[in-house]
């Protein structure tokens, strides 16, 4: 799913991220869970750099909605 992953000019990968379950959104991945990583530089380069793949629907009973697709939480 992840394709590029940066955090401050720095090449991350999935080791970085931490899956848990919620309730409402399901299946779900919380980068940076220990806090061992800051933004020490203002500006959009810096901070959490994400390419990510995500798959086309096929047919009707496939296509995107409520229940599908990619959240982001700040």
């Amino acid at each position: 799913m992840i394709l590029e992953c940066y955090f401050n000019l720095k090449r991350c990968n999935s080791s970085d991220f931490d899956w848990f379950y919620d309730s409402f959104y399901g299946s779900c991945f919380k980068f940076n869970g220990n806090k061992q990583k800051i933004v020490s530089i203002r500006g959009k380069l810096n901070g959490l750099n994400l390419k990510l793949y995500i798959p086309k629907p096929f047919g009707k009973e496939n296509l995107l909605s409520e229940s599908k697709g990619v959240i982001f939480v700040l």
